[in-house]
């Protein structure tokens, strides 16, 4: 990662509208210097006007914006910018996410396309969600609401269905699984998976509302080994023990499961580089570490 790329990372997120740099900053393929102006024009460009704050993706791939139809209709626009390609795995998966159903998830109502400056612009104009994001940020805060066993149970149900669908779409892959965690914890340590099913494959907890539930944010969809999704928001939850207590408990099942145990691997040893790279808080570090130390303990 370049040392750009790992300023942005860091520092995007508390700052404002950017005015495009030289020519701007590029996140994985997109542009991370998106300007209000771009979010205007993509509500043009799907006959609708933005309403309320423009709220910025954790780090900065896309933005978004309550919008109101002519109608009074409302509904959600997510706009990202690709820049020197017109397509992405990411922007694939989100418009194919349609495949997915019996899942509680925003539906696509429009789409638009346009390209400007080496840019392909996407504005995806969707159903908004009923409640908000539990947490502002992937990682469980002392400010997050508190979620009960209601909301478990909807966890439960969605991340079911999700396992269920038939799809050749790749979320993770193995090899890519094994080098970090080999990289971080040994090669003397489970690092390969044998059970894979379909997963969201971004589980945390700006991705999933509260009090009624709703999984948002589909660009990750794909096969992943058993227990990703359940790992995915467990790790996420290491600052907040009591969430970690209730999903370690309804997904035990998983969880306990050679894959359950390497996706989590995966994924701690995937946060804790971040760390060492300066992308992602210090203050993380004891909790990621003390989660790891259990799993690699089998407790």
């Amino acid at each position: 990662m370049s040392r750009l790329s790992q300023f942005a990372r860091s520092s995007l997120r508390r700052l404002g509208f950017l005015k495009p740099r030289s020519p701007f900053v590029v996140l994985d393929g997109f542009d991370a210097t998106i300007e209000r102006k771009h979010v205007f024009e993509g509500c043009r460009r799907l006959g609708v006007k933005p309403k309320g704050r423009v709220i910025a993706e954790v780090i900065r791939r896309s933005v978004g914006v309550a919008a109101v139809g002519p109608g009074g209709s409302r509904s959600w626009v997510k706009i990202s910018a690709l820049v020197g390609a017109a397509s992405h795995p990411w922007r694939d998966a989100e418009l194919a996410a349609s495949e997915v159903q019996g899942v509680n998830k925003p539906e696509i109502l429009a789409v638009r396309q346009w390209s400007q400056d080496d840019r392909h612009w996407l504005a995806v104009q969707m159903t908004l969600a009923p409640s908000p994001v539990v947490d502002g940020g992937c990682f469980a805060s002392a400010a997050s609401a508190s979620v009960g066993a209601a909301w478990i149970a909807s966890l439960q149900h969605a991340l079911d269905t999700v396992r269920k669908v038939d799809t050749c779409r790749q979320s993770v892959s193995a090899d890519e699984m094994s080098t970090v965690i080999k990289g971080r914890f040994g090669s003397d340590v489970e690092h390969t998976a044998d059970e894979w099913h379909c997963a969201h494959g971004d589980v945390h907890w700006a991705n999933v509302t509260h009090p009624d539930f709703m999984l948002l944010d589909w660009e990750h969809w794909g096969l992943a080994p058993r227990g990703y999704d359940a790992a995915y928001i467990t790790v996420f939850s290491c600052a907040r023990p009591d969430f970690v207590r209730m999903l370690e408990a309804a997904f035990t099942t998983d969880l306990n499961t050679r894959s359950g145990r390497v996706a989590r691997l995966y994924l701690l040893a995937r946060e804790l580089d971040k760390i060492d790279a300066g992308t992602l808080s210090q203050g993380f570090k004891p909790h990621l570490e003390a989660m790891a130390r259990r799993v690699l303990a089998g407790r």
